[in-house]
């Protein structure tokens, strides 16, 4: 029932170009998910999201850093990486996201995971 809760309001389905900055109205119904199941993967990735996209670097990378420990999945290991790298990168440590952005790729050898390889490749 959070899940879809969290899901009627709509995070992450924004364009990227027309996002509000504050958008974090999915935010509280994950943190309830959370509470409720600690090793939810689901909670924990979305709002790792939400935060990289609110510019909560480290927020997300935290978020993040839980999901490699309660996943197993590659693609969700991929992604998780590619959103610590991305967050690594906005707060500057570089080198640091593009060992998380290589990790990241590594994880998926049948390249579904295209934002990683366009922000190593500096498309992005």
């Amino acid at each position: 029932t959070l899940a879809q809760l969290a899901e009627a309001s709509r995070p992450l389905t924004i364009s990227v170009f027309n996002a509000p900055t504050e958008d974090d109205s999915a935010l509280p119904w994950l943190q309830d998910l959370e509470q409720v199941d600690a090793s939810n993967v689901y909670a924990l990735y979305v709002s790792g999201r939400i935060q990289y996209d609110l510019h909560n670097y480290s927020a997300s990378l935290s978020a993040m850093n839980q999901v490699l420990h309660l996943s197993v999945d590659a693609d969700v290991l991929s992604s998780a990486y590619t959103y610590i790298g991305l967050s690594y990168d906005g707060l500057g440590k570089y080198d640091t996201a593009r060992v998380s952005l290589f990790r990241a790729i590594q994880l998926d050898p049948n390249y579904h995971n295209n934002t990683a390889r366009e922000e190593l490749s500096g498309l992005r």
